[in-house]
């Protein structure tokens, strides 16, 4: 069993409050409901222990706070707050695929349109043929390029998600289940 901040883990979780010790030791948060006093020579011990040996050292709950903090950071139990950065993440990258598709939808349609309208137009004049063919190319021009902007803009949506994959997968601060709802978006 480890102490830190007054939380007592055993099996990664507060056995008064229920933290996670992950997010307690990330947020540096206070258990609430412990009731340990401070001393201030454990506090010592705990600053000149080795570097290997500090998880293991009890810190106490009540801690003197500076001027700036008026209360101790409490600790949401269950659901990291990560998992909402990378939620938020995975939304840009996925409104960003969208967008990408949309780009490319719109060089394709817009490329098809001038082909219609130039086989129209030839039809009214007689010449269908040299029309279709200055239309296709029109149209080509047009397209090509709105295409190629929004498969840029699709690949870099690939290339967040990649980062994000990687970035969920290797965050030390988030459980194999923190990590599956980041992930499944």
């Amino acid at each position: 069993m480890t102490n830190y901040l007054g939380h007592e883990f055993e099996s990664g979780k507060c056995i008064h409050c229920g933290a996670v010790e992950k997010s307690a030791r990330q947020f540096q948060a206070f258990c609430t409901k412990a009731d340990q006093p401070a001393s201030a020579k454990s506090l010592t011990e705990a600053a000149a222990a080795p570097k290997g040996e500090k998880e293991n050292i009890a810190v106490p709950v009540a801690i003197e706070l500076n001027e700036a903090r008026s209360a101790p950071r409490q600790l949401e139990t269950g659901i990291s707050s990560q998992i909402f950065r990378y939620r938020d993440a995975y939304l840009v990258a996925n409104a960003t695929a969208a967008i990408g598709g949309v780009v490319k939808g719109v060089g394709i349609a817009l490329g098809g349109l001038i082909i219609v309208v130039a086989v129209v137009v030839g039809g009214q004049n007689g010449s269908t043929g040299l029309y279709f063919t200055v239309g296709l190319l029109l149209g080509a021009i047009a397209a090509i390029p709105i295409y190629i902007m929004g498969v840029l803009v699709s690949a870099q949506a690939q290339i967040l998600r990649a980062i994000l994959d990687t970035a969920v997968h290797s965050s030390p601060f988030l459980t194999k289940e923190d990590k599956l709802r980041a992930m499944s978006h």
